[in-house]
């Protein structure tokens, strides 16, 4: 599949129907806070919080970390993408407002249907697989979307080409902003941003040959893991 403009995607797994992507969407977030006034290394402190949302109307409570682990002290946008912290995530959500994951995961390519409410800051909403290729391919094209094919050339027996796709690239997300967050989604390998629990890619962080940007989620019932390099080749993978 030709995801972006020079990208190839491989999807693995399940390719229907929709599932929530969990922290597998957080990388739009981030993308919107680093729009919003947040740098790589703006803190937030980690620590189990009730929010409360709607004039005070409702509340939520995020999932716990993985484990149950949280650092009872300020974090980095940096080491909380890394480690994948729920309430890092939910704080920056209100704290740029809701809107603006919305706003931001559209442009990137996801068209269903998203709540602004404090959950989707964790993938609450469903998406399709190919919803999440499209905008990860966006991502990795440092913000220039182009819709999946998966036919990109036809030939004839003699090799001579009835059909031959040609990607119409469109400018939705600042590229430098895209090639910052990219650098951000690295560090789920990087140990280096160890804390109170391990990297989330800590697991196949040594059997890396390149330098790789990725996401994971994960609920009950799927596993996500997403994985670009800077050659534009992208792995999908749904469990």
């Amino acid at each position: 599949m030709a995801g972006a403009i020079t990208s190839r995607v491989l999807i693995t797994g399940r390719f229907m129907p929709s599932a929530r992507p969990a922290r597998a969407f957080k990388p739009f977030l981030y993308y919107a806070a680093l729009r919003n006034g947040f740098t790589p290394s703006t803190e937030l402190k980690s620590t189990p919080t009730t929010f409360t949302f709607d004039d005070g109307k409702a509340q939520y409570a995020p999932s716990s970390n993985f484990g149950g682990y949280y650092a009872e002290d300020p974090i980095t946008l940096a080491q909380a993408l890394a480690l994948s912290d729920n309430i890092y995530a939910v704080k920056t959500h209100l704290a740029i407002g809701m809107d603006q994951l919305v706003k931001t995961a559209k442009r990137a390519g996801i068209t269903s249907p998203l709540d602004p409410i404090p959950s989707l800051a964790l993938g609450s909403d469903p998406v399709s697989v190919l919803e999440m290729a499209r905008s990860y391919s966006t991502l990795a094209n440092e913000g220039a979307k182009v819709e999946p094919h998966l036919i990109t050339m036809v030939t004839d027996s003699k090799g001579n080409i009835l059909y031959n796709w040609h990607s119409q690239p469109k400018q939705v997300l600042n590229p430098k902003t895209a090639f910052v967050l990219s650098q951000l989604m690295t560090g789920i390998f990087d140990k280096r941003l160890d804390g109170y629990t391990k990297v989330t890619g800590s697991g196949v962080a040594g059997m890396l040959t390149h330098k790789m940007a990725a996401k994971t989620g994960s609920t009950a019932t799927d596993s996500w893991m997403v994985v670009y390099s800077k050659s534009g080749h992208i792995r999908m993978d749904r469990l």
